[in-house]
């Protein structure tokens, strides 16, 4: 990174750089290193408005840096500023991604998880439901596949948090036992971890 800034100021490779220093940092950070949480974040915000400047706000790059951010405020326990980079990151993604290319998943999971576990499942819903129904799409209906069972354990969480308060109750626990067969997960089980998220429906997260 000094390297960079002192040769190649303004460039491309010292956003790489950036990039590349902030996911260490936050690896660091997810291991326990709080300030290297905060250093992480630095890093992500420094690439991100290089990355602004160098390609435009609706690019790929710009999509990245964002989608890093948020790993980073999720991380820090910010989970509905998290949410909004990785929608933000999405955002972009379907953009410039053709309809159903894998690579949208990882937006969809980041942005649908994250806001189950801010205490909106309301919002969540349709994110993990795109993502299972890509993800099931893009392997091939291989219920076996990690993909696919992780998908599917986030919505089936989102849908039992969802019937828990009352919205929609049976429909809901009847979708989420109909893909629990799909997939071999054990319901009752799912319904225990289901019952650990918050929800606080119509929210101002």
């Amino acid at each position: 990174v000094a390297l960079d800034e002192a040769h190649r100021p303004g460039s491309a490779a010292l956003a790489a750089r950036y990039d590349q220093q902030g996911n260490v940092l936050l690896e660091m950070g997810l291991r326990g290193d709080d300030a290297a949480l905060a250093r992480a974040a630095k890093r992500f915000q420094q690439a991100l408005a290089l990355r602004r400047g160098l390609f435009g706000r609706g690019s790929d790059a710009v999509a990245q840096s964002a989608n890093n951010l948020g790993a980073v405020r999720d991380a820090q326990g910010r989970g509905a500023a998290a949410a909004r980079l990785y929608a933000a990151s999405l955002a972009i993604r379907r953009a410039v991604l053709p309809p159903g290319d894998a690579r949208l998943g990882y937006g969809l999971m980041n942005t649908g998880a994250t806001w189950l576990e801010a205490g909106r499942a309301d919002r969540a819903e349709a994110l993990l439901q795109e993502a299972y129904e890509l993800r099931w799409a893009v392997h091939e209906g291989n219920a076996a596949h990690p993909d696919v069972r992780n998908a599917a354990g986030w919505l089936v969480d989102c849908l039992l948090v969802r019937a828990r308060a009352g919205e929609n109750r049976g429909a809901r626990e009847a979708k989420a036992k109909r893909i629990c067969a799909e997939v071999g997960f054990d319901f009752d089980a799912r319904v225990a971890i289901a019952a650990r998220y918050p929800y606080t429906p119509g929210g101002t997260a």
